[in-house]
């Protein structure tokens, strides 16, 4: 699925979430990646119900080593995020 809607375009969310775009991605794409325009940075949109249980479950693979920077530039990432749950793997999840 190639979505016509930038997910990281704040205008997106402006009037509601997209849930009808989210209900599609789900049914269609359930993973997919996004370069959006506004922020430059790729990101993967995993919707489904499987396919996230696969990611959680995959620490290795699917970790957080590198925190999170979405809607910001990689070097202004504050120290704060890597003690956010989102963010958080294994062990470090668990406390």
């Amino acid at each position: 699925m190639d979505s016509t809607v930038d997910l990281g375009d704040p205008a997106a969310y402006v009037k509601a979430p997209p849930f009808e775009l989210w209900y599609r991605m789900r049914a269609d794409a359930p993973v997919q990646h996004s370069t959006p325009a506004r922020l430059g940075i790729e990101f993967w949109s995993v919707t489904g119900y499987h396919e996230m249980r696969s990611v959680l479950n995959d620490g290795e693979t699917f970790g957080s080593r590198y925190g999170a920077f979405l809607g910001f530039a990689p070097q202004a990432r504050d120290p704060a995020w890597q003690r956010m749950l989102v963010v958080t793997d294994g062990p470090r999840q668990w406390v």
